[in-house]
């Protein structure tokens, strides 16, 4: 079965009923469901910058040569504590980028996370 994107412009009441309408959203949804285990967005060239590979400082999803989506990382003990999450239209050239928001995440002894916080 070939990958279908997900596609904002559907399901289109205007041109879709039933049968149709149903599974444009039903693929809608399998494109979000990959995205979301994947950590990826089709359409986007995803690169990893900086750090190792175990522990990337940042990973970063650009959809043309001048938009990009960056998620800098934060890591202690082996896990992510802190995430920000930045947008840009223009290759970084505006500083600082647009802000999409930070996650702080906390952790137990034995690794197993206990919070986090959207900011």
């Amino acid at each position: 079965m070939a990958y279908i994107p997900y596609d904002p412009a559907v399901p289109d009441p205007t041109t879709q009923n039933g049968t149709v309408a149903f599974d444009a959203t039903r693929e809608n949804d399998r494109a979000l469901r990959d995205a979301i285990i994947n950590d990826s967005f089709p359409g986007w060239d995803m690169s990893v910058i900086g750090g190792t590979p175990e522990e990337p400082a940042a990973i970063q999803f650009s959809k043309s040569a001048t938009e990009h989506l960056r998620q800098t990382l934060l890591w202690a003990n082996g896990n992510v504590y802190e995430a920000v999450y930045e947008y840009t239209t223009d290759n970084w050239v505006t500083v600082p980028a647009d802000l999409i928001g930070q996650l702080n995440i906390t952790y137990d002894a034995n690794h197993n996370v206990t919070s986090t916080i959207w900011s």
